[in-house]
């Protein structure tokens, strides 16, 4: 089953203890409602509830997820708020290497130039960086999913 969150609306001056969002939720590349999150520490709201109960029973299929050590097991809203987590990765992943070189480092940190000036040929800029002294690679010449794998999992 192929899962999908879509036309995520997220309003982080109204996230308190969780992310305060809206989404459109994709089964299969068909939408099947939404899923919202008021950002007070509360569980996702799913319309029409189906949703959870479908997302729940994938869950389970799923391996569990260590955070700091915690073992959590996999259940609907873990799901969602991890597409969430994925799509807004995703699109400031395009706003950072429209104007930015990042570049991982021999420490396996992210580190990124400043703003480059508009009209600056970004990919040119980080061509300069190979080969650098404790550059081992400029995650803009790499394909977006595996530039987005590494920012998910490198240290920043």
């Amino acid at each position: 089953m192929k899962i999908e969150v879509r036309n995520v609306k997220v309003a982080k001056f109204a996230s308190q203890e969780t992310l305060c969002f809206e989404a459109r939720v994709y089964l299969d590349d068909k939408v099947v409602g939404t899923v919202t999150n008021a950002g007070h520490g509360g569980c996702n709201e799913y319309h029409p509830w189906s949703i959870h109960d479908t997302l729940t029973a994938h869950a389970k299929t799923l391996p569990d997820l260590v955070v700091a050590g915690t073992t959590l097991s996999m259940d609907a809203d873990l799901v969602i708020d991890e597409l969430v987590q994925d799509f807004i990765a995703a699109r400031d992943y395009k706003k950072t290497f429209a104007s930015r070189v990042l570049c991982l480092d021999s420490d396996g940190k992210v580190v990124q130039t400043k703003k480059l000036p508009k009209g600056t040929d970004v990919l040119a800029v980080a061509r300069s960086f190979v080969g650098r002294p404790n550059v081992t690679q400029v995650l803009n010449l790499l394909p977006e999913a595996e530039a987005l794998a590494i920012l998910k999992s490198a240290s920043v």
